[in-house]
């Protein structure tokens, strides 16, 4: 009988890159097979629990859990189990949480929070954490996303008014620059940024009434990946 070498363990960095690969995959799945998508969930959720092994308080890690979380969130909804979409909701907030006892100043665990404030719709919040995010890493884009959806739930339900369409269409020029200089960026969301400005660049010399449009927007499907 044939004798195959043992395994070799990841290394922590490679867990990275593998737990960020899978959760990719998976999140590209979920508008497109659900099964596969949680498949691949599942293979990233076994792969942190091995790194979180080898660095149990890593606050990296634990934000990759979070953003994890998330999506495991939208499977579930998607597949019409509300009540696992929400436990998954609570988890990615301790997640979160967790992330920023151990790192206080981690970008990506305080926009992990906002994601969480505007999946429940408190708006305000939702701003707030996406405001702080930007203000640790100005050139970390993902807060920036966060904040353009705040804004415009917000507005959807409360109404539009002057100062919220100003500040939409600032943060999505600062967008466009971001993302112009982001060779990971694709086509479809750089157009998005320059359409969407387009869109309130309008509205501002309109009837506030036509500032939200008729764009129905998915923001699942801008949720990132890994933080």
């Amino acid at each position: 009988m044939q004798q195959y070498p043992p395994q070799r363990l990841l290394t922590l960095p490679e867990i990275r890159v593998e737990v960020k690969t899978l959760h990719e995959d998976a999140a590209r799945w979920t508008h497109i097979r659900l099964p596969t998508a949680q498949r691949r969930l599942d293979e990233a959720k076994a792969v942190i629990a091995d790194g979180l092994k080898l660095a149990p308080k890593s606050a990296y890690l634990i934000v990759l859990q979070g953003y994890i979380e998330l999506t495991q969130s939208n499977i579930s909804s998607r597949v019409g189990n509300p009540q696992a979409a929400t436990a998954a909701l609570e988890a990615a907030a301790e997640y979160f949480a967790t992330a920023l006892r151990l790192n206080p100043s981690s970008a990506s665990a305080i926009n992990g929070m906002a994601w969480i404030y505007l999946l429940t719709k408190l708006y305000d919040s939702a701003i707030n954490y996406s405001k702080i995010a930007i203000r640790q890493d100005p050139n970390y884009s993902n807060p920036y996303w966060t904040l353009t959806h705040a804004l415009e739930g917000k507005m959807r339900q409360f109404g539009p008014d002057l100062s919220s369409l100003t500040e939409l269409m600032v943060n999505y020029k600062q967008l466009e620059n971001l993302l112009s200089n982001d060779r990971g960026c694709s086509a479809s969301d750089y157009n998005y940024v320059l359409k969407r400005r387009k869109e309130i660049k309008d509205a501002l010399g309109k009837e506030m009434k036509d500032a939200l449009g008729e764009l129905d927007l998915d923001i699942w499907g801008l949720l990132p990946y890994y933080g």
